[in-house]
């Protein structure tokens, strides 16, 4: 391609429907615990071994082992793609949780963080080119269930976790 003009078009999305709004009126609306911690994970099919719900499952039992704390103010959400509820489902989390085996640049990964919702995923296919680790989310070590954990904690027990929520919107 030498001599050629050559571009990227990112995937397009909406960013006016996929935006920031109140996380209590948005668990209020989907009736979830309003005060907590609330780990999001989002797959078209949940039972996908792809999608890595088997290492987020480990890494929740990792984070309630070791911090007991959480284990009491802890939610999980597993939710199948719902376009019409999607957004406030983003919006409500604390946290998406991507522990995906194989994925190149997905759409869960930008609604979420044009929600403002951080993202912990492994460090695989194109998350590293969405997800700049510290800023905007984390990254833990492919196929790590303990690295998972600790940036999964890392990123719900933040002392200003606006700052990942703002990141996450401006990427």
């Amino acid at each position: 391609l030498r001599g050629c003009r050559v571009e990227s078009i990112p995937n397009a999305l909406d960013a006016t429907l996929f935006s920031p709004a109140s996380r209590t009126e948005a668990r209020r609306r989907l009736g979830l615990p309003e005060n907590g911690k609330l780990i999001l994970f989002v797959a078209a099919k949940v039972t996908n071994p792809y999608k890595g719900i088997s290492y987020l499952r480990d890494a929740i039992g990792s984070l309630c082992a070791t911090y007991p704390v959480l284990k009491e103010s802890l939610s999980v959400v597993a939710v199948g793609q719902e376009a019409d509820r999607l957004k406030d489902t983003y919006r409500a989390a604390d946290v998406l949780a991507m522990p995906t085996l194989q994925d190149n640049l997905p759409n869960t990964v930008a609604e979420a963080m044009a929600c403002g919702t951080p993202v912990v995923a492994f460090e695989i296919g194109g998350l590293p080119q969405m997800i700049d680790h510290g800023e905007n989310g984390r990254l833990a070590q492919y196929m790590s269930t303990e690295s998972l954990a600790t940036n999964l904690f890392s990123v719900l027990t933040d002392s200003q976790p606006e700052r990942f929520a703002e990141a996450a919107r401006r990427k």
